[in-house]
């Protein structure tokens, strides 16, 4: 039996060997469609370096040491005695079977109170839909084979669910958890409803019975260290099992461990199989169309794999069978049965190799291979696929591969980062894929043309920057890889945001200058654009020079003088650098004055737009009285919030006050927040309350009483100056995502943070912070200078707004004009030139309407 065996492995795999090098000198005609690339899709690329998001608190025991120590062993004492026991579910109110139901929970509403109860709003979050239909980066997905839905998780680690019948495809199911990949799966229930599964980076196994909203941990499986890998579902005779692969140390070691639940995650047992870290490198594998489970361990000493087999009426995994080859790594390992054979691929370095008899012998078919195989056809064997910034798929078992050139179906994607097919009940197969362009999938991966959209309303931007154009009610964001997404704020019936494509490939940073007709971008090779806001929306409208390197930046501020087009940038050299367009064209110049160290961050009164300030590299600030002519140094003795050199908004950040002139605020890395009363040359710590490792960015409120921060990973903050203190803006409707940027919008009273991962956030306040309150309000003091005017005149007014809507009528009280005017220092500048000699009456709209008659002769 032995040698037939042989003989029977011998002759399959000489056969292989004769399918791949016909298949290598036919050249395969199954190729890619190839679109080709207009102006429209040609996109500039470089890798962008890795972006973190908010993974569970890594814990490493190996870091404690004295009282903690002892501690952390005898809590894991506790734990291993009680068999990994972290719920009662005896105790659990919501349990009426053995198996968990939510019913009827009610959301939490939608109104908030912050600041000791003196700011209350709701928050808003803004779906877009983009111009082709593409989307944001998906990292997970998971699918109930029964009723046939699918679950897909954001770069953020946010769940949402995927209803294709609806306008917003992306109804959200949880963005207070950080999900990942392949730790996160699914199991129907035998009511047939679907309960999630959940690998904790560090903690148990945990399931939700209600779509993700709430999770309860399970018995017996534990993770540590972020050791959480994969969890996989497979049919049995009776039901289905549960296996799930981590990580966790028993006696001050590390293991590779194997956890099997057959009671729908409630509870699980260790297998009997376990690999130290040191001694191996685990992966495991359940192929498509298949009930068994696979294990394969690759033992470091002599680089063989151990390749053990748990079938669907096996209790745990046993030996199946030792491979005479040997691996360098187990980067991945994706399989499939097929005509009752079982195919394995192993991506081992940059060597791939390739098994049709459940992993008994193994050819090589490539040695040259850039990335590991992502996934395989689930019945034909002969393909498989792998990618990063294009997708690429194999018809000769990874010997040559061709690309999908960026194009699923017409549909412009790059950066691959999660692909899956799933085994529908009916034996059908579809598979999703996930890239930064956005989320798609197929029944026939084969076909780069068979892939269908399934991004509309999709609210997961992962924004760098933002900024808003009040006078024309438009946001800007400037994100990873969807360079600038610009769409006015008003939504359709759907509640969908239409986003135009301003600007191409990674954008870091954004910003409006020449009273916010123009839009400025500042792209991640260092190059720095310009657009109209009015005529924009369409990416070759940019006009743009390179100036700088690639994948840093520090800030980009409008020029205090609203009738330049131009922006200043604290960066490069010891001056200021200031960017002017005129007439078609970016010029670059710099500010005379040199300071001791390389600027970093840069503000100006609004008030008094000769107030200058200046972060400098490194630490402390500088400040001007006249226009940056000269500068003077400020004397606080305190440490300084600190930069760090990136294109993420990790600079220091200054914010001026819009009621008094003379106070500037200073935050950064750090939980530093420095108030000066004296126009900067004085600062105090004013942090009582706060909690945050980074202020990426400050927005004050016009009537001057609250100062709100976005924080990065410690989310949205304010600060009440009358109290002196700091509160967290936290709730149900807020997402547990990085926060980098916050404006105050004051035509819309409202708070606008962007994130990275949940796009742009809207916080709408209730109460009016738009003006001094009315036990403090003064009569507004108002002047016509000169008056009667040949013309031109101003008006001078002490009230606090950047804007002022003024009515201009003729004496009969016809209307001539209706505009929202700039003010400067306190003055107003119209022009009646055009207009005929006469009286004329300005209706100056503020707390209360002002009437104010003019004389022209």
């Amino acid at each position: 039996m032995k040698t037939s065996k042989k003989i029977i492995i011998t002759v399959s795999l000489l056969l292989l060997l004769l399918l791949l090098a016909l298949v290598l000198f036919l050249k395969n005609a199954n190729t890619p469609i190839t679109s080709q690339q207009t102006e429209e899709h040609q996109e500039e690329y470089e890798e962008e370096p890795e972006e973190d998001m908010l993974p569970e608190e890594f814990f490493d025991p190996k870091t404690l040491n004295n009282e903690e120590l002892a501690e952390y062993k005898k809590w894991r004492n506790t734990l291993e005695n009680t068999g990994y026991k972290f719920t009662n579910y005896d105790v659990l109110t919501s349990s009426e079977t053995e198996f968990l139901k939510f019913d009827n929970i009610e959301e939490a509403p939608n109104q908030y109170a912050y600041a000791n109860n003196a700011i209350t709003g709701s928050w808003h979050q803004k779906n877009l839909t983009l111009f082709d239909d593409s989307g944001f980066r998906a990292d997970g997905s998971t699918y109930d084979p029964v009723n046939e839905e699918l679950y897909v998780v954001s770069f953020a680690g946010h769940l949402y669910k995927i209803d294709e019948s609806a306008p917003i495809k992306w109804s959200l199911r949880n963005h207070k958890k950080n999900l990942l990949g392949d730790d996160f799966n699914g199991i129907n229930l035998p009511d047939n409803s679907f309960r999630l599964l959940h690998q904790k980076a560090n903690g148990p196994m945990e399931f939700s019975d209600d779509e993700g909203r709430n999770w309860i941990d399970a018995n017996g499986a534990f993770f540590q260290s972020s050791w959480n890998y994969k969890t996989l579902v497979n049919k049995t005779p009776s039901g289905r099992k549960i296996t799930a692969h981590g990580g966790s140390y028993i006696n001050g070691t590390a293991y590779d461990r194997l956890f099997i639940s057959t009671d729908y995650g409630l509870n699980y047992t260790e297998s009997s199989i376990r690999f130290k870290k040191s001694d191996f490198e685990v992966s495991i594998n359940k192929p498509h169309s298949s009930n068994t489970i696979y294990c394969f361990a690759r033992r470091k000493s002599d680089s063989k794999i151990l390749v053990y087999k748990m079938g669907e009426s096996d209790n745990d995994f046993s030996l199946l069978h030792t491979t005479t080859q040997s691996f360098s790594a187990i980067n991945s390992v994706f399989g499939s049965y097929v005509n009752n054979a079982t195919h394995f691929y192993i991506s081992s370095g940059n060597k791939l190799f390739y098994s049709n008899n459940e992993g008994l012998t193994w050819l090589q078919t490539n040695s040259n291979n850039d990335r590991p195989v992502t996934e395989v056809h689930p019945t034909q064997p002969n393909i498989c696929y792998k990618g990063f910034v294009e997708l690429f798929m194999s018809t000769d078992y990874g010997a040559t591969w061709s690309k999908n050139n960026h194009y699923l179906s017409s549909y412009y994607v790059w950066d691959l980062q999660h692909m899956k097919t799933y085994d529908k009940e009916n034996g059908d197969h579809f598979t999703f894929a996930g890239f930064d362009f956005g989320s798609f999938y197929t029944s026939n991966p084969m076909l780069w043309n068979s892939w269908t959209s399934i991004n509309s309303g999709s609210p997961n931007i992962m924004a760098y920057d933002a900024t808003t154009s009040e006078i024309n009610d438009k946001i800007y964001t400037a994100n990873q890889d969807r360079g600038s997404q610009g769409f006015i704020d008003i939504p359709n019936s759907d509640n969908i945001y239409n986003a135009a494509r301003e600007a191409n490939t990674d954008v870091l940073r954004v910003q409006v200058s020449n009273d916010e007709s123009s839009v400025w971008f500042w792209y991640y090779y260092g190059t720095i654009g310009r657009a109209s806001v009015t005529n924009g929306g369409d990416y070759r409208t940019v006009v743009r020079k390179d100036f700088y390197s690639s994948w840093w930046a520090t800030s980009m501020v409008p020029s205090p003088n609203t009738n330049e087009d131009a922006i200043y940038i604290p960066a490069g050299g010891n001056k200021l650098n200031k960017y002017t367009y005129q007439n078609g064209t970016i010029t670059q110049s710099f500010h005379p004055f040199v300071f001791p160290g390389p600027p970093i961050s840069f503000a100006y009164s609004k008030i008094n737009t000769n107030r200058w300030y200046v972060g400098l590299k490194n630490g402390g600030l500088m400040f001007s009285a006249n226009g940056g002519q000269s500068f003077s140094t400020s004397n606080y003795s305190g440490p300084w919030p600190r930069q760090d050199d990136s294109h993420r908004k990790r600079r220091t950040v200054i914010a001026t006050s819009p009621t008094d002139e003379s106070t500037v605020y200073f935050a950064g890395k750090g939980n530093i927040f420095l108030e000066s009363k004296d126009g900067g040359l004085t600062f105090s710590n004013k942090n009582t309350g706060l909690n945050v490792a980074r202020i990426t960015d400050l927005a004050v409120s016009p009537n001057g009483k609250y100062v709100f921060a976005s924080c990065e990973t410690d989310g949205a903050w304010v600060y009440s100056t009358e109290e002196n203190r700091w509160y967290k803006m936290d709730g149900f409707h807020l997402p547990n995502v990085q926060f980098t940027d916050v404006q105050f919008i004051k035509s819309k009273n409202l708070v606008r943070f962007a994130t990275y991962g949940s796009g742009v956030l809207d916080f709408k306040i209730n109460e009016d912070l738009l003006s001094i309150s009315k036990n403090e309000s003064k009569s507004p003091s108002i002047k016509v200078v000169p008056n009667p005017t040949s013309g031109i005149f101003e008006i001078k007014t002490n009230t606090i707004s950047d804007k002022v809507n003024i009515d201009l009528y003729s004496e009969n009280g016809t209307l001539l004009s209706r505009k929202n005017y700039k003010q400067q220092n306190g003055k107003i500048s119209l022009d009646l030139t055009n207009q005929s000699n006469g009286m004329y009456i300005l209706k100056m709209h503020l707390e209360k309407t002002h009437t104010i008659k003019v004389v022209k002769n």
